[in-house]
């Protein structure tokens, strides 16, 4: 309404002083309007500032925990399929054994992952041996953190199967598998290594 009015004072020629006196009260109904504007504004804003904050940690903490859960069903249901891969495996149920293991490892099991890599490798429980399938088994559980693959990607790299040799990346593989756990798994790579450093 305010707003109206002095748009009109604006288009309209100003040229008496009863105009000008008009323009003049009207401003200040402007001003005086603002402010309270300003100061109704100024009284809610840290309240809703802290509301949205709030609101915002709140909703971060909410996504953080589905995504904790959901990460939680996952381990949980990857945990499950190996579990019942190990049982068809026992029964000599190959087959199974190997679907389960192929589901269980793309949802992050490590020892999924290491099972299936052990079958490429050596060409067993009914599977062709597969070197490359093997490594990327392997690589992807030692970047999961498995100590297991870290060792076994490294007597690959130490003996240069399927991969070509690198005695660094060996080194390297098993220095970090030796800083997150002392496994005796560990012993064979590193006593072949120091016997090819003889």
């Amino acid at each position: 309404d305010v707003m109206c009015k002095l748009a009109e004072y604006l288009d309209s020629d100003l040229s008496s002083g009863s105009e000008s006196k008009k323009l003049e009260s009207t401003e200040d109904s402007v001003c005086t309007e603002t402010a309270m504007v300003d100061d109704e504004e100024n009284t809610d804003m840290p309240k809703n500032r802290k509301e949205s904050t709030t609101e915002t940690k709140s909703d971060k903490d909410d996504v953080a925990a589905i995504a904790a859960s959901n990460q939680e069903e996952k381990e949980k249901s990857a945990n499950n399929m190996y579990m019942q891969g190990v049982q068809c495996e026992n029964n000599m149920e190959f087959c199974k054994a190997i679907e389960l293991y192929k589901q269980a490892a793309e949802l992050g099991s490590t020892a999924a992952a290491c099972t299936l890599a052990f079958y490429y490798k050596y060409g067993v429980g009914g599977v062709q041996k597969d070197l490359s399938k093997a490594i990327k088994l392997y690589q992807e559980a030692a970047n999961l953190g498995s100590t297991y693959a870290m060792s076994e990607l490294a007597c690959c790299y130490i003996r240069g199967e399927g991969i070509p040799q690198d005695l660094k990346k060996a080194c390297t593989l098993l220095q970090k598998a030796a800083h997150i756990d002392s496994f005796d798994f560990l012993y064979p790579p590193l006593q072949t290594l120091s016997l090819i450093h003889i």
